[in-house]
């Protein structure tokens, strides 16, 4: 069991991510301060209180937080730590925040303001959570985007004041077929959302509520299933799976042997063995 409190911290791109691994111990409070960005304050294991524009906000365990640039406040633990908890935050520009708001509403427009800033909805905070995991890790540049953009566009319709709805889908089925004929083409590259925008001519994220509808997966899981059928055919014709890995645009082993294992219930050394048994017969 730790005990002392453990701080970790990730850029991607400008975004700042950090996760606070707090020891048992007494219950703790930061003073009065701001942030430049939207902090985004993820599900910590241990009910906390905010302090700002003049109120005391409750923030229960399991929920999601977010607090607006330069805003002071003043954040106080509730009660001692009885068990180690985790605290993860992201740190999101201004700039940033505002072009995915004004690709929503297709137009540019300003920055988004929550009167609500505690939320206890689960899907958000999974979001939110599969978006912090998926930015520190290794996955494909691709998933990193489809993840970011999902809890981002997520936490904005939130803003009931000015998203409150969402203008119907329209069918793109040429521009994501473009998409789906560059993505079969070129799997190995770590391409970008934004790659896959320009090719489609649309906001990502509109490609990506498109490509949701047209094909029934985001675009990144299109990228993995391709990449994990490449790979099956190289493992049939006995190549070493670190080689298979590199050239199927994997970052390593252990990540191809993750997603292959979920998508075809097998490890790629277990593949390759039995198909190699299987040609040899």
């Amino acid at each position: 069991m730790a005990t002392q409190n453990i701080a970790k911290a990730w850029f991607f791109q400008d975004i700042l991510l950090e996760e606070y691994c707090y020891a048992v111990g007494s219950a703790e409070s930061l003073p009065k301060h701001s942030h430049e960005e939207y902090q985004v304050y993820i599900d910590s294991g241990l009910a906390r209180e905010f302090y700002f524009r003049g109120i005391h906000y409750s923030v229960p365990i399991g929920s999601l937080a977010i607090l607006h640039p330069g805003e002071m406040h003043a954040v106080r633990d509730l009660e001692d730590r009885q068990t180690p908890t985790i605290l993860r935050l992201m740190y999101l520009p201004c700039i940033l925040v505002k072009k995915v708001a004004s690709e929503i509403v297709g137009h540019v427009t300003s920055l988004p303001f929550w009167s609500d800033v505690i939320f206890d909805d689960s899907q958000l905070i999974q979001l939110a959570l599969k978006c912090h995991f998926a930015l520190r890790s290794q996955a494909s540049r691709l998933e990193q985007d489809t993840a970011l953009l999902s809890f981002l566009s997520s936490l904005i319709l939130h803003d009931t004041k000015n998203f409150s709805s969402l203008k119907p889908i329209k069918r793109e089925h040429q521009a994501i077929q473009r998409v789906r004929d560059f993505l079969q083409d070129n799997y190995a590259q770590n391409v970008t959302i934004t790659d896959l925008s320009q090719i489609a001519n649309l906001s990502p994220y509109h490609l990506n509520r498109a490509f949701c509808a047209e094909v029934g997966i985001p675009p990144h899981q299109y990228q993995t299933q391709i990449r994990i059928t490449h790979a099956s055919r190289l493992l049939t014709q006995g190549i070493a799976i670190a080689e298979v890995a590199s050239a199927t645009g994997f970052t390593d082993q252990s990540h191809l042997t993750r997603h292959f294992k979920r998508l075809m219930q097998v490890t790629p050394g277990r593949y390759r063995q039995e198909t190699a048994k299987t040609y040899k017969n």
